[in-house]
């Protein structure tokens, strides 16, 4: 069970990245600017998501309920966005915060149409999801500086 969860979340990732970023497109410089932006916040919330992980209340504890995952989750990208919000960015932090819901309610979606394997820890999930958030993040930040260039 836990291997086909794992199926699934990777593949509504990878059909949301191959969406969000995949398309060649005539975008300008200003807007591969902003998906460095937006690559540099998903890395952020995948640091964010590790130190979560990291913390000595999260070590071996069992997943009982999605909505601890889901708040750990929306802390970590609000974090990742007070820094942007510090340097006047605030229209582009409104415009990213609801393309972030938008995506992760798709994965939401998907995650919770699965129970999740008995030995499946808290830790872990955010450890994987946090990989997931900077490989998302690297391939917005590889998209956009192939369009400066």
């Amino acid at each position: 069970m836990k291997l086909l969860l794992l199926a699934v979340f990777c593949l509504v990732i990878s059909a949301e990245v191959g969406d969000a970023i995949g398309a060649e497109d005539s975008d300008t410089a200003g807007e591969s600017n902003s998906n460095i932006q937006k690559g540099e916040i998903y890395q952020e919330i995948g640091r964010q998501l590790k130190a979560e992980a990291s913390a000595p209340y999260s070590i071996g504890r069992k997943v009982s309920v999605f909505q601890r995952f889901w708040r750990a989750v929306m802390k970590a990208f609000k974090e990742a966005c007070h820094a942007f919000v510090k340097t006047g960015k605030e229209a582009f932090i409104r415009e990213i915060n609801v393309e972030f819901e938008e995506e992760i309610g798709k994965v939401k979606k998907a995650f919770e149409m699965y129970s999740l394997d008995e030995e499946t820890t808290y830790q872990q999930l955010m450890l994987d999801f946090a990989d997931t958030m900077e490989l998302i993040g690297a391939k917005y930040i590889a998209k956009g500086r192939k369009q400066v260039a």
